[in-house]
């Protein structure tokens, strides 16, 4: 245990600090009482306690947990930046009589998000719009605005129908080619770096998919020299280095052209034969990975309540997939690195955005004996191009097998097969960057990541340190080719 790396003085400072009680406190060690704080709201408590810690003689490992999680700490109040005065004016024309009563209950039942922070009531950024997408009679409310068009529900429900005919009109499992030339920038700000440093940019790089994504060629780069990182990679990106001559914006840019395909099992989910559970891809993917993939008891009470008595793999995954959709509305999503656990975290806030339903679906489905993984990129869809995670799911006699959780069932879809469509395909507007989440890159990083858990937007560190999503920005423009 850590506390016993540490001086008798340091315990003693811990002890009298926290506002544990004293019996807690002597039978806690340095990182529970550290976690205590946090969870209290103590933040400024818990930030001193990690610097007196880290002035201690640790390992590398001890010294790099408690940094992240200081790093941490600094990444949520980011991400909590409203107080009350600008939660009530942004919810005025809705509710002109909004009293301290409602604001209390939506903080309790999770549909307006809050973090009590040394004393003060903070609200995730974009807390106001969550409130009208996950709470029911707030919808109900910013109906006066009008039906809002949702470019995704309507491209799914004319193309996917489409789709599935010509694949069945042609006996296939997969559409024709979809082209697409890609530009991708990444701009750090002048702000961010001094002459003389040396800035090290890893952007978001397409894999090859045996079936849906192939015939990438680099086209353009803004900076001669430069590292693809290999295909087998987790996360596929390219680097590059660019020491910092003069003052003003660093760019990186790319241009790249890929050919995807999209791809459908609906016919074919009466081939799937019993799992061989000795198999090494059986025993990786069903298993857990901590801290994100974990078998709590809520896991299993939940998944074992949704699956009942079934057993054929594919019903259950459909199963869980219903459930998710029929009870975590997406709503805008805090940085994942802030959230020791996504998928804890959906259950306790009952709301998501693509990347925390695909966490939830994939641990739920793992702990029932089926295999999954992550998967994720961008969507390329007209008008709707933009980050996203799904999954895909391993069936012995089909192989794996794309799940997008988020994308929902199609409701309006009158045919089963087109309204349980992305239970088991996808369509050929995705771009794959990743086959896993939380994984090293090529070249290794140095320093934190800005995103932990995804790689989308790309990183950024220079030679001291990691130039967190608030120091750059990205664009991604898109030219769709002829078939």
């Amino acid at each position: 245990m850590m506390r016993n790396l540490l001086p008798l003085f340091v315990l003693v400072f811990l002890t009298i600090n926290s506002c544990s009680t004293e019996t807690e406190s002597v039978h806690q060690s340095p990182e529970e009482i550290i976690d205590s704080e946090i969870r209290q709201g103590n933040f400024t408590i818990a930030d001193s306690l990690i610097n007196l810690i880290l002035e201690q003689d640790l390992s590398d490992s001890l010294k790099g947990y408690f940094a992240f999680e200081q790093e941490r700490l600094r990444r949520v109040r980011m991400d909590f930046r409203r107080d009350e005065a600008y939660i009530r004016d942004k919810l005025a024309d809705y509710y002109p009589d909004l009293t301290d009563e409602m604001l209390r209950e939506w903080e309790a039942d999770k549909s307006l998000e809050m973090k009590i922070i040394d004393g003060e009531r903070r609200y995730f950024n974009w807390a106001h719009r969550n409130l009208f997408r996950v709470n029911e009679e707030a919808k109900k409310r910013i109906s006066i605005d009008g039906n809002q068009s949702d470019g995704i529900t309507s491209f799914c429900l004319q193309f996917v129908p489409e789709m599935i005919s010509r694949l069945k009109s042609e006996n296939a499992s997969t559409t024709g080619d979809y082209n697409f030339e890609i530009t991708y920038e990444l701009a750090v700000d002048s702000g961010a770096v001094k002459i003389g440093d040396t800035l090290r940019a890893w952007l978001p790089f397409p894999k090859s998919h045996k079936v849906r994504q192939y015939d990438i060629k680099l086209l353009e780069t803004s900076l001669p020299d430069y590292t693809i990182a290999p295909d087998s990679q987790w996360h596929r990106s390219i680097y590059f280095e660019k020491p910092v001559l003069e003052t003003g914006t660093q760019e990186f840019r790319i241009k790249y052209q890929v050919t995807t395909k999209g791809e459908w099992f609906g016919d074919q989910l009466a081939m799937i034969a019993p799992f061989d559970k000795n198999s090494e891809l059986y025993q990786t993917f069903t298993s857990e990975r901590p801290p994100h993939i974990t078998f709590t008891d809520d896991i299993k009470n939940l998944a074992d309540s949704i699956a009942g008595t079934e057993t054929n793999p594919y019903m259950i995954v459909q199963k869980i997939y219903n459930w998710v959709d029929d009870n975590f509305p997406w709503a805008s999503a805090r940085e994942y690195s802030t959230i020791p656990n996504i998928p804890a975290y959906a259950l306790e806030n009952k709301h998501a955005d693509c990347g925390i339903h695909t966490l939830l679906f994939i641990t739920m489905v793992r702990y029932k004996g089926i295999p999954a993984k992550w998967q994720s990129g961008w969507i390329l869809i007209p008008g709707e191009v933009g980050l996203h995670d799904w999954a895909e799911v391993y069936f012995e006699g089909l192989g794996w097998v794309p799940v997008d959780q988020s994308f929902e069932k199609i409701h309006d879809a009158s045919d089963d097969q087109v309204k349980y469509f992305y239970t088991c395909g996808v369509d050929p507007y995705r771009l794959i960057i990743n086959d896993d989440y939380g994984r090293e890159f090529y070249p290794a990083k140095r320093y934190f990541r800005s995103e932990t858990v995804d790689f989308q937007r790309g990183e950024v560190e220079t030679q001291d340190r990691n130039l967190y999503f608030n120091e750059w920005g990205y664009d991604m423009t898109v030219k769709y080719l002829e078939l």
